[in-house]
This record gives structure tokens, sequence and C-alpha cells, in this order.
């Protein structure tokens, strides 16, 4: 990855990396993040689905554009708000 940045990215500083990798993208409670933000309907959230990003990408997807535009979604919305922490 390092080799491919320097290419995109000619004046990237290689000397001083540290490999690192950081924490999954988890929540407390193990469900993700998934409908409007508190201050603006005009900001939706789709996060923290931890080791199951790639396999609930489709479902979250339906399940935003249904809060989108307005439809009930099959699954309960309030499940997966921001608002339960």
């Amino acid at each position: 990855m390092v080799d491919k940045a320097a290419r995109l990215l000619p004046g990237l500083n290689r000397k001083d990396g540290v490999r690192w990798m950081g924490h999954r993208p988890s929540l407390p409670d193990t469900m993700p993040v998934i409908g409007f933000s508190r201050n603006s309907k005009t900001v939706s959230y789709a996060f923290g689905h931890g080791h199951h990003g790639l396999t609930q990408a489709a479902v979250t997807a339906e399940m935003l554009c249904d809060l989108i535009s307005g439809e009930t979604p099959k699954l309960d919305a309030e499940l997966y708000s921001a608002q339960r922490f």
C-alpha cells in the first residue's frame, strides 16, 4: 500500500512510517448505526458494521434509501438509530 500511495503522492515521506492496523468499526452493542443525524435530516449515517460491512451493505443501502425517500423500511429503523446511545 505504501508503494501505491507513493506513486499517487510523489512527496510522501515514507521514512518514519509505522505498520499499524486499527480496530474494527464496531459499536458497544455490535449493531450498526443507520439513519439520520439528530441535528439534520439531510445528514444520514451508515457505519459500524464491524466485520460484516460487505455482507450487510445491500440491506443497509436499501434501508437508508427507504428512510431518505420517506418510505417505511422493512426493518425497524429505531433499532439502528444513533440516538440509542
